[in-house]
């Protein structure tokens, strides 16, 4: 007498449900993504569930994420009450490009008259909405960062496959600088030219400098106290240069001034 098989139940490990959150901003990251085609697809489909995108209007809200990725800077008052709501609904939250991560070009407005720039750009509005702006961690816990402006999409999609599997990513702790090197590209500091490439994280394979445009830090400073020193000697050697208000100007264009005149 044959002995009867019992099936054993195999359920399948449960995708995590992931929500994409797009605030104010130029929409840069969002398409970075896009253009990876099937690659971001296929990484989708096989390890999420998808439960919001901000292209996707039609799709309903749900109560609860387990990943939210989010792009883009806090620029209204809509910005940071949808972003405090998503990080409430979120087991983990990931600030996608530098616009989440250090606050970028609306940053500059910080160190102006805000208020008089406010009223040449809406001279009919008594008083527009006009906050200092500051990266999304300053308003919620955010618990990795992929920098970048935009961010490099292959570089998002290794950490997008890994997140989801409960892996802690690896992102570069190398500077811009050891990159550039790397691709045989012209030292600009000994041609006397301006580059922040020695203190800033590395992981966009210095594609401003393979195009001989000098980097201006978009992926900000290596959290590294071992780096401070050399900050301090670039910053020395670059206002030399180019004078410190010129200097300036280039902290402000990605938001990094802040930082870095904290590590001098």
């Amino acid at each position: 007498m044959k002995k009867s098989r019992t099936k054993k139940n195999r359920s399948k490990p449960k995708k995590p449900v992931v929500a994409f959150l797009s605030l104010s901003g130029c929409e840069g990251c969002s398409f970075a993504m896009l253009d990876l085609g099937g690659e971001f697809f296929n990484a989708l489909v096989h390890h999420y569930k998808l439960g919001e995108h901000h292209f996707l209007e039609e799709m309903k809200e749900k109560s609860h994420y387990d990943i939210c990725f989010v792009d883009g800077s806090c620029l209204t008052k809509e910005n940071v009450k949808v972003l405090k709501e998503m990080r409430k609904k979120s087991d983990f939250m990931v600030a996608v490009g530098s616009c989440a991560a250090l606050g970028v070009v609306p940053v500059i407005k910080n160190f102006v008259n805000k208020k008089q720039k406010a009223k040449y750009v809406y001279p009919n509005l008594r008083e527009p909405f006009n906050p200092d702006i500051h990266p999304i961690s300053r308003y919620v816990k955010v618990d990795l960062v992929i920098p970048g402006c935009p961010i490099d999409n292959k570089e998002f999609l290794k950490v997008f496959t890994d997140v989801a599997q409960g892996i802690t990513p690896a992102l570069s702790h190398r500077p811009v600088c050891y990159e550039c090197q790397t691709n045989g590209n012209p030292c600009l500091l000994q041609k006397g030219e301006p580059c922040l490439g020695p203190v800033i994280q590395g992981g966009c394979n210095a594609v401003c400098l393979n195009s001989r445009y000098y980097c201006r830090g978009c992926r900000g400073l290596i959290q590294d106290p071992a780096y401070d020193d050399a900050i301090k000697t670039l910053n020395k050697k670059l206002e030399k240069m180019i004078g410190k208000r010129a200097l300036h100007h280039i902290f402000q264009i990605y938001g990094i001034q802040e930082d870095w005149l904290n590590r001098l």
